[in-house]
């Protein structure tokens, strides 16, 4: 069977003719583009539309049927082929496909000098290039912002992520100590440097990886939901259950560096422009530090004496990573990574209310149907009493702090509010995971 009736088979005919229709309008788009500057006179390269937001219920589909490809790329060939046939000269076509990639499998398989074949048979071609790129990669994620007691320490914190990984069976692994590496080094490059210094430059240490098999864009973004979903809840763990709090320690606020994959010899850039994406979009943010509420910012501490306490809880969230098994259906979506992301916001912003205002946000998210904008607070009781009645009388706590921080615009710092608001970011991942449970 072909590349091109397998994939049929596979997705269906209705599926295929969705993708094929956005290939034929991007071939649309990129033919109104003029090849020259008017002022300059320079050549310009078409930039293909962002389809991965419009193709979500493709993508569930796609991940459904194990396929280990994106319907992304699916558009991006099929657009490229047509494009092939649309053009006058090899120069539009490079223009309008947008350059010289060559590092994309499907843009190394589709040359002009193939022109004379029939579209069919470039499809098939561009597919089977796609097809054989699918291998096993790691996304690797920078760390920053973690402090240890002591240098050593480190090496325990290798041992924990080792550990956590295994217990809670994801395809993960931790790069913190580079002397530990070098062994690993090794086995990548047998006749390159290796020292400590080189391990930890090729492994960007202290990082973490996820690993996965399919192609390029298939392992960015399952990669990048894991990773993102395991970092969001280390921070709410390490904030519930806090190791030794430093005030007056300085913390660099840096944007996230953009993940790479392992063994390419890539560094990750800074990335600034997040807030402007959905959170399942967001790049895995490798910046682990944690305010309290008190002199602005500090740094998540990472040591051997929370370290039984955190394997515990991320152990307990086994439902969130399983919830992940297809990243792209609506729970997901709309529930798991939006809720997660606002409780991770919450324990990382310095002012104590907003913490509270946050964590109130993320159960109104939970609970009020969208487009709701009144009797918010009667539908989180409502969810309540469906899932964990027994949280009634916190929740009147907190929603009575919600409302004086509101009013007043501030929340006065003491033992009781600090108590109050780890309880709260618990009780709301609480919520999240019975939430979980229903069908």
């Amino acid at each position: 069977m072909s590349n091109l009736a397998a994939l049929k088979s596979k997705i269906g005919d209705d599926m295929f003719q969705r993708l094929d229709k956005e290939a034929n309008k991007e071939v649309g788009l990129a033919k109104q583009m003029p090849l020259l500057e008017e002022v300059s006179q320079k050549q310009k390269f078409y930039i293909q539309r962002d389809w991965l937001g419009d193709l979500l219920q493709e993508c569930e589909l796609f991940e459904d049927k194990k396929l280990k490809i994106m319907p992304t790329e699916v558009v991006d060939l099929l657009f490229r082929c047509k494009m092939l046939y649309a053009a006058g000269s090899e120069m539009e076509y490079r223009q309008r496909t947008g350059g010289w990639d060559f590092n994309s499998p499907v843009v190394s398989a589709i040359h002009w000098t193939d022109k004379s074949q029939p579209i069919e048979a470039m499809i098939e071609q561009a597919l089977d290039s796609l097809n054989k790129d699918v291998r096993e990669r790691s996304l690797l994620i920078r760390l920053n912002s973690f402090v240890s007691a002591q240098p050593q320490n480190l090496i325990a914190v290798q041992s924990f992520f080792n550990t956590l990984f295994q217990s809670l069976r994801l395809p993960m692994e931790a790069f913190i100590v580079g002397e530990s590496l070098i062994e690993s080094h090794k086995k990548w490059e047998p006749y390159g440097k290796h020292t400590a210094e080189a391990a930890s430059d090729f492994y960007q240490s202290p990082s973490i990886a996820f690993k996965t098999l399919g192609s390029q864009h298939y392992c960015f973004w399952r990669s990048a939901f894991f990773a993102r979903t395991f970092l969001n809840l280390l921070r709410i763990g390490s904030f519930i259950h806090p190791g030794q709090i430093e005030f007056g320690r300085e913390v660099k606020i840096e944007p996230p560096y953009h993940p790479v994959f392992l063994g390419t010899h890539s560094h990750g850039c800074f990335v600034w422009n997040e807030d402007k994406k959905a959170p399942w979009a967001k790049v895995p943010d490798g910046s682990l530090f944690l305010s309290f509420g008190y002199r602005g910012f500090s740094p998540m501490w990472l040591d051997r004496r929370t370290f039984s306490r955190l394997t515990q809880f991320m152990t307990e969230q086994k439902p969130v990573f399983t919830s992940l098994e297809n990243p792209w259906v609506a729970r997901s979506i709309d529930d798991v990574v939006p809720a997660l992301d606002i409780l991770s916001s919450a324990v990382q912003i310095p002012d104590l209310g907003a913490k509270i205002l946050l964590i109130y946000t993320c159960l109104e998210h939970l609970f009020v149907p969208s487009g709701t904008r009144t009797n918010q607070k009667h539908f989180i009781i409502g969810g309540l009493n469906a899932l964990r009645p027994s949280f009634l009388p916190w929740f009147e706590k907190l929603y009575t702090l919600r409302c004086d921080y509101a009013h007043r615009g501030f929340v006065i710092r003491s033992d009781e509010t600090i108590a109050l608001t780890i309880q709260s970011a618990g009780n709301a991942l609480n919520l999240l995971l019975a939430k979980l449970t229903v069908p």
